[in-house]
């Protein structure tokens, strides 16, 4: 864990990378494992695409259109899953699971408690499509609101 707040994968013992995979194939279920769910959360970058898209199309099975019949901290949760993976994905200019994880994040419950969420899956989604007008005005409305810093660290 501390590599990974470091940025600094390159010296991560791969016999890391590899004990945690094998717990997430070994567990019963780990998509509904609060604990598993916030450690994948934490630790995608460790991960090749290949691998991270395997474990998101599990994500993308258990919650797919019905993240919204969940509790709130699973929907938050999820959130955050999806929108590191978007993240990492943009970075790696991977779109396998694109469509599968915005709708995620667009069918999340109308609590304004996980508007960040979906306004950072039309953020990524303006990204992908190249669409620089929408993520350069809900980049504005991110900064108007108050989250300056934040916006530094999203990928343009």
């Amino acid at each position: 864990m501390e590599k990974i707040l470091e940025n600094n994968l390159d010296d991560l013992d791969p016999k890391i990378i590899e004990k945690f995979s094998k717990k997430l194939d070994e567990a019963e279920d780990w998509t509904t494992d609060k604990v598993f769910l916030q450690l994948f959360g934490s630790s995608m970058m460790i991960f090749n695409m290949d691998r991270l898209n395997m474990y998101m199309k599990e994500i993308v099975k258990r919650y797919g259109d019905t993240i919204n019949q969940y509790s709130f901290e699973r929907q938050r949760r999820i959130g955050s899953i999806c929108i590191n993976y978007l993240g990492r994905s943009y970075k790696d200019n991977d779109r396998t699971q694109l469509s599968q994880v915005l709708l995620i994040l667009y069918n999340m419950s109308a609590i304004p408690d996980l508007l960040m969420y979906k306004l950072l899956g039309q953020y990524f989604e303006a990204l992908f499509t190249n669409d620089r007008e929408k993520a350069d005005e809900l980049l504005k409305v991110l900064s108007f609101s108050g989250y300056e810093i934040f916006v530094m660290n999203l990928p343009k």
